[in-house]
């Protein structure tokens, strides 16, 4: 508070002198979004926001344009991807490529990916 300005004073490190001249984050004070979720993706096992969306923001960079527009990454659980892959062979190619994919997402990413699981995309039959 400043002088009788019943208000909180907008410099909180002339303020309530808490030492740090940092604010204290009070209990009503506004939480940042990113916060919330990479509490709730660590609560399910998925990582943090960075990692995952690292992942799944620039896969068509990391892997290349080829396997991008055949293999989607779908889930990052506890160190486990699951990708899906466009058609049966893939899974026999990308099985030759796995090594190399895993070294380059470590390379752009870190140690964020140790297996990789890969499953065939369902397709949507249209109903008789």
């Amino acid at each position: 508070m400043t002088g009788t300005d019943p208000r909180p004073d907008p410099n909180p490190q002339t303020g309530t002198g808490l030492g740090s001249g940092k604010r204290r984050r009070e209990r009503h004070d506004p939480v940042p979004l990113s916060d919330h979720v990479n509490t709730a993706m660590r609560r399910i096992n998925m990582g943090d926001t960075q990692a995952v969306g690292g992942l799944f923001g620039q896969w068509r960079a990391i892997v290349g344009d080829q396997i991008a527009d055949n293999v989607s990454p779908v889930r990052l659980e506890d160190k486990r991807l699951t990708v899906e892959v466009v058609e049966p062979a893939w899974v026999t190619h990308f099985s030759f490529l796995e090594q190399q994919v895993l070294h380059t997402l470590r390379e752009h990413l870190g140690d964020v990916v140790d297996v990789i699981d890969v499953r065939v995309k369902r397709s949507r039959s249209p109903r008789k």
